[in-house]
């Protein structure tokens, strides 16, 4: 006997409130202490052997729909959020007869129009979008955001770490198959901001992805989502001059939904 409790990697010692082993997976998270336990979030995390950094994905799908509804937060639109409904880990699919019911009662703008048509063609569709959020840009992202990020676009060899580097949120994905964005939450007082990377990457990039556009597309696609969420909440438009895109695209226009 030790004296010590052996959580199946390493070894706990309670009267210290210390780990006596770094973490196995240590080389993964090199922004967090390696003898961390959940990256500091006990909270909303488990680690139960070391091996993986798991966050409640109920709780990400929830943060989305909360997204969605600081974005679509006039009254016109109760209705709308009425047919989103979350289920667990992912949202349920929205009645194709009731959403038309809505939509024909509703005085809608071109750009309020796009964003609920995008909103619920995304939610319908038959593949995988998986969302992530992370506390701040610094914190780690989950074991199967990192694998799913690094062996799905070539950009992110090694994603832990860069997501300070691309604005506090990235979008990788297997064309017409899956996407996966993680994304930095950013606190209430500027919650506008985290709505539009969200709205950014999943209806941008996520929906792109999975969509089967082209590269430059995807960006495009991306710039003009966020140019379209930046114009309901009365902000100024993202002129792309640090997100790459195809030289000459007009990206106010309204965004693709196919």
């Amino acid at each position: 006997m030790s004296g010590y409790d052996y959580f199946g990697a390493r070894y706990y010692f309670s009267s210290f409130s210390h780990w006596l082993t770094v973490d196995p997976l240590a080389d993964k998270y090199p922004q967090i202490s390696p003898y961390a336990y959940c990256a500091w979030n006990p909270i909303s995390r488990i680690d139960p052997d070391g091996r993986r950094v798991v966050g409640h994905s109920a709780d990400d799908v929830e943060t989305f729909v909360q997204d969605i509804g600081y974005i679509l937060k006039d009254p016109k639109f109760d209705g709308y959020r009425g047919l989103i409904r979350q289920e667990g880990n992912r949202i349920g699919k929205i009645s194709r007869q009731d959403y038309k019911t809505w939509k024909a009662g509703a005085e809608l703008s071109a750009d309020e129009e796009c964003c609920v048509d995008l909103l619920t063609a995304i939610i319908n569709a038959l593949q995988t979008c998986t969302i992530e959020y992370l506390e701040n840009d610094l914190c780690a992202m989950s074991i199967q955001a990192d694998e799913y990020l690094s062996g799905n676009s070539p950009i992110f060899s090694s994603v832990q770490g860069i997501l300070p580097y691309y604005g506090g949120a990235i979008t990788g994905g297997v064309d017409i198959m899956s996407a996966y964005s993680v994304i930095a939450k950013t606190g209430e007082s500027v919650t506008n901001i985290r709505a539009v990377n969200s709205m950014h990457e999943v209806l941008g990039h996520g929906y792109a992805f999975i969509r089967g556009f082209s590269n430059g597309a995807n960006q495009v696609q991306a710039l003009r989502v966020e140019n379209l969420v930046r114009r309901l909440l009365e902000l100024s438009a993202n002129d792309g001059s640090t997100h790459p895109h195809p030289n000459g695209a007009d990206l106010n226009q309204l965004p693709k939904i196919k």
